[in-house]
């Protein structure tokens, strides 16, 4: 009987053993998440010092950084509840930031935590040219809305009205709707339509006044200006090859008494006299 008392008393004690290591294990376990949480939410050892930001000459950089701070607070609950001050917050993707801000083509995020910095530096898409839509009746022609685009073709601001010759401008008379976000033209038909550019570069005439009458025969006009002739091309092939025949062209003398010039046929240019 007193044996059996033994073991009995042996095994409480066992258990009492177990059941305070438990505690003590907890309870140690608790201390250091406790201690992380405080670490995290409450010292300044997360606390961003600065945010710096490069690149960006189109907005304020308060006001972007207001934008980026409400941005990055939105990205979790974690994310909510620590704040944008924290710099556990910010995640390095900004992709669905960049879609309400069109004008820029990248934002770069760097942390730096034990310095406690974010910098970020903005890539704001160049201004390529102007593309113009135009609105047109029997007795006028007028100008309803101007769109920034960049070397992709890339619509991503509204643009002023333009009567100048140093900005590059595409007038639009095909009864289309644009908007922000919208591509001016389908890529392959794009690359063609920049070397159109590099072609008028290339033998010297001016690239404001340009056309384009209808999308779907896939034709620019350059619009003759100062006794120089109207010129057709086609946006299904690449018009490079025709520069030497067309500078030809313009070098004769008699280039101002030509009434057009026509590559819209691939490797053939065909002109009419006035």
């Amino acid at each position: 009987m007193a044996q059996t008392v033994y073991f009995q008393e042996k095994r409480t004690h066992r258990s009492s053993g177990k059941k305070s290591k438990s505690f003590l294990i907890i309870f140690l376990v608790l201390i250091v998440l406790g201690g992380l949480s405080y670490l995290i939410i409450f010292s300044p050892v997360f606390k961003i010092k600065e945010i710096k930001i490069s690149g960006a000459e189109q907005f304020n950089e308060i006001e972007l950084i207001s934008q980026l701070k409400d941005f990055a607070k939105s990205q979790s609950g974690f994310s909510k509840f620590l704040g944008p001050d924290n710099i556990l917050s910010w995640i390095n993707d900004l992709g669905d930031f960049n879609k309400n801000y069109p004008v820029f083509e990248k934002i770069i995020i760097k942390k730096f935590l034990f310095r406690r910095i974010i910098e970020i530096n903005v890539k704001e898409r160049e201004k390529f040219g102007i593309w113009c839509l135009m609105a047109q009746t029997d007795t006028e022609i007028t100008q309803s809305v101007c769109w920034w685009f960049d070397k992709t073709g890339f619509i991503f601001s509204e643009a002023p009205f333009s009567e100048g010759s140093l900005v590059r401008k595409m007038n639009d008379y095909s009864k289309r709707t644009l908007k922000v976000g919208d591509l001016v033209l389908p890529d392959n038909l794009f690359q063609n339509f920049l070397k159109i550019y590099a072609v008028l570069d290339k033998i010297g005439l001016k690239t404001n006044n340009l056309s384009l009458e209808n999308i779907d025969w896939q034709e620019i006009i350059l619009e003759p200006a100062n006794n120089t002739p109207k010129i057709y091309f086609s946006l299904r092939f690449d018009p490079i090859s025709l520069i030497s025949a067309v500078d030809s062209l313009k070098q004769d003398p008699g280039f101002n008494k030509l009434l057009y010039i026509d590559l819209r046929t691939e490797n053939r240019v065909y002109y009419k006299l006035k």
